[in-house]
């Protein structure tokens, strides 16, 4: 290529060519025209190491590992400091390996509340006037039938033992998951609202 241009009888045209043809060849073969060859990510600095401070144009002495977010102590000269370990590379242009932190696990949203249920017949059952001993069976006959949520039992106020003795029971049956008194509007203490699982 160089020799035909050298003979004299040649085209601007055929120069242009040419020069586009040896920038090519140039391309291929200079290792000053190829790219760098990307460095390679896995170097883990120790203390003691020498490494590169690209940014900062300076070669460090590491003076600790690398911490849990990733940054290590350097001395360069007579100064140290903290640095991140995305910001050294080794002497031969390896990048730090850095360490990737678990991503947080985020806890599932609580459920959405249960829709407030209403009393009905179905979910009522009025105690008013038994003794304790043929509550208890009554209770435990309407708990075996109810549907999973609230149940009102009415036991009014009386003396308070018909109410004792319901929640006594309500306490050791397996199905309750838990009892409250009604709201006031609803009962009051009049009223044990037990939840059923």
């Amino acid at each position: 290529m160089i020799r035909r241009l050298q003979k004299g009888t040649t085209t601007a045209q055929e120069a242009q060519q040419a020069t586009e043809a040896l920038n090519q060849i140039a391309g291929q073969r200079l290792p000053s025209r190829q790219a760098p060859p990307q460095p390679k990510a896995g170097f883990k600095p120790q203390v003691g190491d020498r490494v590169r401070i690209p940014r900062l144009g300076q070669t460090a002495e590491v003076l600790s590992n690398p911490d849990a977010d990733g940054e290590l102590t350097v001395r360069f000269g007579q100064m140290k400091m903290m640095i991140s370990l995305v910001d050294v590379e080794s002497l031969q242009g390896e990048k730090a390996e850095v360490p990737q932190k678990p991503k947080p696990v985020e806890p599932a949203p609580p459920p959405p509340p249960p829709a407030p249920k209403i009393r009905t017949s179905r979910n009522t059952i009025d105690l008013r006037g038994n003794r304790i001993a043929d509550a208890e069976d009554t209770l435990d006959r309407a708990i075996a039938k109810a549907d999973q949520g609230p149940l009102w039992i009415i036991h009014g106020h009386g003396t308070g033992k018909l109410r004792q003795g319901v929640q006594e029971f309500l306490k050791r049956h397996p199905q309750v998951e838990r009892y409250e008194f009604a709201e006031q509007s609803d009962g009051g203490t009049g009223v044990t609202i037990a939840y059923i699982q």
